[in-house]
């Protein structure tokens, strides 16, 4: 990233200023000239059960929501 992507990243991040209050050395440590990416694949949608894709489950009313 260049080094106004970078300044214009901790800008965006910066804004979120009740989260900085929480996660600011969290969040800050994104700020950063180098994105890390993982090399591992994105599994398919159906591979995925209902909670691990953020989904609640009721399991006593079988409903996913």
């Amino acid at each position: 990233m260049s080094e106004e992507e970078v300044r214009l990243k901790e800008k965006a991040i910066r804004a979120h200023k009740s989260q900085m209050r929480l996660l600011g050395r969290f969040l800050l440590a994104f700020v950063r000239q180098n994105e890390l990416f993982s090399p591992l694949p994105v599994p398919a949608r159906e591979a995925l059960a209902a909670e691990e894709e953020g989904w609640a489950v009721l399991p006593e009313r079988g409903e996913v929501f």
